[in-house]
């Protein structure tokens, strides 16, 4: 993550505040479309749909004076954030180069779950912080209103297992093997 110190404007801080305003708005519609949708209504639009609708809205806003105190990396995305003080700041998400092989020739295996983020074949168990979880009932999350399915498929969503074997595959390039689950345990 590199983080430069922007300058905007008066006018433009504005802007920016409303825009902060905006996406807070189009986040909570987002989230409303997709937990009130039922068989009944129409489809949703989908996640291609809404960054198209949001690449076109980023596009009508000006640009704002930025400080380079460094070079800007070759980003992936963008955040842009205003700390307690009030100061503008711009982050670049920047993913970082593959490293090479260590050449020890160690198979490690990972299986992903819901209740443990991922079991490494070397018995070590890694946890992501999950959305809520019930204290009485371990694996179990809190009721809101949604039926299983959409708590299983919460769960993933917080474990990333997308993004493990993605972030896998580009820091160990060509050295992930992935396995078909279907007749595993």
């Amino acid at each position: 993550m590199s983080r430069f110190r922007m300058y905007p404007t008066p006018t433009q801080q504005v802007a920016l505040q409303e825009e902060c305003r905006h996406a807070r708005y189009v986040w909570n519609l987002t989230l409303e479309q997709w937990s009130m949708w039922t068989r009944d209504k129409g489809p949703t639009p989908d996640f291609a749909e809404q960054c198209r609708q949001l690449t076109e809205a980023r596009e009508a806003f000006g640009w704002v004076q930025l400080r380079l105190s460094r070079v800007v990396p070759d980003a992936g995305s963008y955040r842009v954030t205003r700390d307690r003080t009030g100061r503008w700041n711009l982050a670049f998400a920047a993913i970082p180069e593959p490293i090479p092989a260590p050449g020890t020739g160690e198979v490690v295996g990972v299986d992903r779950g819901v209740t443990v983020s991922a079991a490494l074949s070397t018995g070590e168990l890694l946890s992501c912080p999950g959305p809520k979880p019930d204290p009485e009932r371990p694996g179990r999350y809190l009721p809101n209103r949604r039926c299983a399915k959409a708590g299983l498929n919460r769960g993933i969503l917080a474990n990333g297992w997308s993004a493990l074997v993605n972030r896998l595959e580009h820091k160990a390039a060509g050295r992930v093997e992935k396995v078909n689950p279907a007749y595993t345990s």
